[in-house]
C-alpha cells in the first residue's frame, strides 16, 4: 500500500539519507573509541571484571537475575536519553548536542562490549551476542530517529516562522508525539534486555 507505514518511513529513511549517515558515523566512532578504551584496562580492573561476569554467570541457572530490575534500569536510561533529544530539539544548538548524545551510547555501548569480549573470549562474545544484540537492534533506531527529529525540529526553530505561532504549536506537537512513538520502542527493547536476554543466556548456559 503506497501510503502504509512502512512506505513512510522508507521514504523518510530516504529524504533523510545524508543526515542518517552523519549519525550513524558518530554512532560507529563512539562504539569504535569505546572499544579502544576497553583494551586500556589495568589488569587489576580487569580481573574485578572478570569476577562480576564470572558471578552473573552463576546466578543464571537459579534464576538470580531481577527481571523486572533489569527492565526498569534499561527503560530509564535509553528513556532518559530519549527525553534529553527532545530537549535538544528545543535548543537552536540541538544538532552538536545530539550528536553528544549518539556518541557517548555509542561509547557506552563499545566499552561494554570491550570489556565482555576480553572476558574468556567465547563466553564472552556469546553474552554480547544473546545479552546486548538483541536489544540494541531495537533501541540503537530508535535512538537515530530521534536524534534525526531533533536536528529537523531545531532547524525548524531557526527558520522565520512565516505561519504564525499557530503552526510553531502544531510542529512542536507533531515533534513530541514522534517521540511518545519512539518511547514505545525504548520500552520494547528494555523488555528484550530484562527478560529476553536472560532467558536466552539461562538457556545456552544451561545447555552447555
Amino acid at each position: 500500500m503506497r501510503g502504509g507505514i512502512w512506505y513512510r518511513f522508507l521514504q523518510h529513511i530516504k529524504s533523510h539519507i545524508f543526515g542518517y549517515l552523519l549519525l550513524l558515523a558518530v554512532l560507529i566512532l563512539g562504539l569504535s573509541l569505546g572499544l579502544a578504551a576497553s583494551s586500556g584496562l589495568e589488569q587489576g580492573e580487569s580481573g574485578q571484571i572478570t569476577i562480576f561476569v564470572d558471578s552473573l554467570l552463576r546466578q543464571l541457572p537459579d534464576d538470580g537475575i531481577d527481571k523486572m530490575v533489569e527492565f526498569k534500569n534499561s527503560l530509564l536510561f535509553n528513556g532518559a536519553l530519549l527525553f534529553l533529544l527532545w530537549l535538544c530539539g528545543l535548543s537552536i544548538i540541538g544538532f552538536p548536542l545530539a550528536l553528544g548524545l549518539l556518541f557517548y551510547k555509542g561509547y557506552s555501548i563499545g566499552f561494554c562490549i570491550g570489556v565482555l569480549l576480553g572476558y574468556k573470549t567465547l563466553p564472552g562474545f556469546i553474552v554480547v551476542i544473546l545479552a546486548i544484540l538483541p536489544q540494541h537492534l531495537i533501541i540503537l533506531p530508535v535512538l537515530l530517529m530521534g536524534a534525526m527529529e531533533t536536528i529537523n525540529f531545531s532547524r525548524y526553530l531557526l527558520q522565520p516562522l512565516r505561519n504564525g505561532g499557530k503552526s510553531l504549536s502544531r510542529v512542536f506537537s507533531r515533534y513530541s508525539s514522534r517521540f511518545l512513538l519512539l518511547l514505545l520502542g525504548v520500552a520494547l527493547g528494555a523488555w528484550l534486555q530484562g527478560y529476553l536476554a536472560p532467558f536466552l543466556l539461562k538457556t545456552f548456559f544451561t545447555i552447555v
